[in-house]
């Protein structure tokens, strides 16, 4: 059986500590994916009626930033990490949830402590392998464009 002083330790220096890092990379990617999506459907509107009223500068400009928004959102990923990070976020406090009303599979374990810190990590490697996966897709892009 896992000692409660250990248990308390990874709690604190581990568990919160990761449950606050996905949440706030979290909102910083929704934040971001929020804004270049509105900047993209006010470019989106604007181009056609510029262009239909004949300003030609006014419709480059607008094109070229519809692009560049566009561009900026895709190679980043806002919404990719956004979604991954709030699933991993929610998916381990959840965790913790069950850990403390010892609702299955912490009601008959044998080492409750032991398998909630086990079922956490694999949950934080598993975010971590998308977070690789999502990276190299990025980068065969880049390579190939």
């Amino acid at each position: 059986m896992m000692e409660q002083s250990v248990f308390d330790n990874y709690l604190k220096d581990r568990f919160e500590k990761e449950v606050n890092w996905y949440d706030t990379k979290s909102l910083h990617n929704a934040k971001w994916a929020k804004i270049y999506q509105v900047v993209i459907i006010i470019l989106s509107v604007l181009t056609p009626v510029f262009a239909a009223s004949g300003l030609k500068w006014q419709t480059l400009i607008s094109s070229v930033l519809l692009s560049i928004a566009v561009g900026i959102l895709k190679y980043y990923r806002f919404e990719e990490l956004w979604q991954n990070y709030r699933t991993t976020c929610e998916t381990i406090k959840k965790e913790k949830i069950l850990f403390d009303a010892r609702i299955s599979p912490y009601d008959k374990s044998d080492d409750p402590m032991k398998m909630f810190i086990t079922r956490v990590e694999s949950m934080i490697s598993k975010e971590n392998t998308a977070w690789v996966q999502t990276v190299t897709k990025k980068e065969k892009k880049e390579t190939k464009g």
